[in-house]
């Protein structure tokens, strides 16, 4: 006897002006007959727009493979671009690291000592960095402010340096693999490796699972959604897709 899946929604009581739906999939019992799901016939229209959020992605997901509709093809993680998606995704956690001890150094900066504040007033990011890892604080000397502050900041504009170094090395590996996979792509005006890899690692290492123009808007968010009132016409963007 083969082990069905049944979708479920539960309407819960208003809260706080917010109507809650819950979504499960529950393994149908041995008596409830047959594998198939009771999500509704294969084809069912579900509404095109629904929101996005997780459990509403939730919802949508399960109805679609329970109604067998789910038929679309999933992205292969087995080319260049899904090497392009690692480094694409190291490199940005890096740079953000990058931004967030810049920004303690400065914050430390304005709440430190007058004369360490004076002293590189007005220096942008590189000079700054370069300035605090010259820095020769008393390491004995940890208990009074000044120092404690002067051992901070140059332990984070270290690990800026550090930082840098990674993302340059990122930046080499991602410019080669970004080349070699789309080379026309990088040849038009105004895109960049960081464009390229991102439009790369959005459809996947098997475009060809994408069958139109209008499968690829709505996949990146920027396919016209009706919603005109009365009178008026008019549309919106999508609010799904990968944004």
């Amino acid at each position: 006897m083969g082990l069905g899946w049944e979708l479920r929604s539960d309407r819960c009581s208003r809260g706080g002006g917010h109507l809650v739906l819950r979504c499960r999939l529950d393994p149908l019992s041995a008596g409830s007959g047959g594998a198939g799901g009771r999500g509704g016939s294969a084809g069912s229209e579900e509404p095109a727009d629904e929101g996005k959020s997780d459990p509403l992605d939730a919802c949508s997901a399960a109805r679609a493979v329970a109604s067998g509709r789910a038929a679309g093809v999933p992205k292969s993680h087995d080319g260049v671009v899904e090497s392009i998606r690692c480094l694409h995704l190291a490199r940005r956690s890096a740079i953000k690291a990058r931004t967030q001890a810049v920004n303690q150094i400065r914050a430390l900066l304005t709440t430190g000592p007058a004369v360490l504040r004076e002293q590189t007033r007005g220096l942008g990011r590189k000079a700054l960095i370069s300035r605090m890892v010259r820095l020769r604080p008393e390491l004995n000397g940890a208990q009074h402010p000044e120092q404690a502050t002067k051992i901070a900041v140059r332990g984070l504009a270290r690990r800026c340096q550090a930082l840098n170094e990674e993302i340059a090395a990122l930046e080499v590996q991602l410019s080669q693999l970004t080349l070699a996979a789309a080379p026309r792509l990088l040849a038009r005006p105004g895109i960049g490796i960081d464009t390229a890899a991102q439009l790369l690692i959005t459809a996947g290492d098997n475009p060809d699972r994408l069958r139109s123009e209008a499968a690829f808007a709505r996949l990146v968010g920027v396919v016209p959604i009706p919603a005109s009132s009365g009178r008026t016409d008019r549309h919106r963007l999508s609010r799904g897709g990968d944004r």
